[in-house]
């Protein structure tokens, strides 16, 4: 059976020191079974089956595992939520006259048939 080692993008280079200091089956060298790699998806908690690829001989941690959303990404949906309720109260006495307009419009329509 061909030996599977750890890799990971730039962003999760940090992830990847736990994920080898949980297994004590793992060699110095940073090389896995397959075997080691079940282990890894069956025992640890922080690492999710789906989280795990592996692709050409290589475990593989994607971005996910490493990264949970940021709280900037939290921020930055909240504010747009709050831009786009601002928006909805500035304009929806405009909108409400529009809808008005286009009812009595459809309704006149339906009156002179």
């Amino acid at each position: 059976m061909s030996d599977l080692k750890i890799v990971a993008d730039p962003d999760t280079q940090e992830q990847v020191e736990p994920v080898k200091a949980a297994l004590p089956v793992l060699a110095n060298d940073g090389v896995l079974t397959r075997r080691d790699l079940d282990m890894i998806k069956r025992d640890l908690i922080t690492v999710r089956k789906d989280y795990c690829e592996i692709r050409d001989n290589l475990v593989v941690l994607t971005h996910q595992y490493a990264r949970a959303p940021s709280r900037s990404f939290f921020v930055t949906f909240g504010l747009l939520w709050l831009i786009v309720l601002a928006g909805l109260l500035i304009f929806q006495p405009q909108l409400t006259n529009a809808g008005n307009r286009v009812v009595t419009a459809v309704k006149e329509r339906i009156a002179n048939r």
